[in-house]
């Protein structure tokens, strides 16, 4: 098999390549989408960089929390660590002030969510931090 350059594929490439399909064949095309970094693009000039953590009301980190910015049409979601933290960077003609932050787990409800913009008017970093806490059940 040849690519457009010219080069050939080789099986490993191929490998890759199927391995890629199936990691992404249970995910639905207009759900979930994989950007990849343009190497020649510089991060820092290109995106604003967004990090916090997520704990319940009790001041423990959660972890597995999905942390979700969005506007207009456009969101960018992840899933905190095993530490309840999370970092992720967004392109800079989303501006800060105009996105919308939430933070969602099974089991829990939304108590407070915060960003912060860094002192001194700069844009970025930006860091939001979000407070669960669980869900009353009702009993009857």
């Amino acid at each position: 098999m040849k690519l457009i350059s010219g080069r050939r594929l080789s099986a490993r490439h191929l490998l890759n390549f199927g391995c890629l399909g199936l990691l992404l064949a249970p995910l639905s095309a207009g759900r979930a989408q994989i950007y990849l970094p343009d190497p020649k693009m510089d991060i820092d000039t290109a995106a604003n960089t967004y990090f916090g953590s997520t704990k319940d009301t009790a001041g423990r980190f959660l972890s597995g929390v999905t942390v979700e910015f969005s506007a207009e049409n456009t969101s960018y979601i992840m899933v905190t660590d095993d530490a309840g933290r999370f970092k992720l960077h967004i392109p800079k003609y989303f501006a800060p002030s105009a996105l919308k932050f939430n933070c969602s787990k099974p089991g829990f409800v939304l108590a407070r969510a915060t960003k912060r913009r860094p002192p001194g008017g700069a844009v970025s970093p930006v860091q939001a931090d979000c407070v669960l806490a669980p869900k009353r059940t009702s009993a009857g």
